[in-house]
């Protein structure tokens, strides 16, 4: 009465990364088998039929997705002009070096959603602005203590300007703390 019991063992699931889709649809277009790429791949077979079956859909979407190339879900914005308008407006912030906030972005967002979709109602929440930088590949810079957070000529230079206009107008200490708080 010795049964062995077989051991249903299942696949785990497995999602690709853009580049990775974008490869297997190369190589399906390249006339190479389903089953030795899905070997590849790790992935099942109905998997790569599917790919095979949406083939000319599967390539447009791939093809489009230029920013992150390692995002698993080639899910686009719901509002494409608005995330287009949002990262012109991100990088242009970061080329200056000023630093951006999740609040800001939420804020940018809302206030170019107005401009370009006037009669559409739109929270700007913060999920949508984590969405947005995941979606752009954005990562969180670190800005004190880096070379990319200040201008060192111009902070000497300003240092030896001060110096003058405090010794020029004679000012007195009370005043020298006053001009640097207004001078920020």
């Amino acid at each position: 009465m010795d049964q062995k019991v077989k051991k249903h063992t299942t696949k785990q699931r497995k999602n690709l990364t853009a580049k990775e889709i974008k490869r297997l649809v190369d190589k399906l277009q390249d006339g190479e088998a389903p089953t030795e790429i899905a070997t590849e791949f790790g992935v099942t077979k109905a998997c790569v039929y599917k790919y095979k079956k949406n083939l000319s859909e599967t390539a447009m979407k791939v093809a489009n997705v230029t920013t992150n190339q390692n995002r698993k879900s080639m899910k686009g914005p719901e509002y494409d002009l608005l995330d287009k308008a949002l990262r012109v407006w991100f990088l242009q912030m970061r080329r200056q070096h000023i630093p951006v906030s999740l609040l800001m972005i939420q804020r940018k967002s809302l206030q170019l959603f107005g401009k370009i979709y006037p009669s559409g109602s739109f929270k700007g929440s913060k999920g949508y602005a984590f969405r947005f930088l995941s979606r752009n590949d954005f990562r969180p810079r670190k800005i004190c203590g880096e070379k990319v957070s200040s201008n060192f000529d111009a902070a000497i230079k300003f240092k030896q300007q001060f110096r003058e206009l405090i010794q020029k107008e004679g000012l007195k200490p009370e005043q020298k703390i006053m001009l640097g708080y207004f001078l920020r």
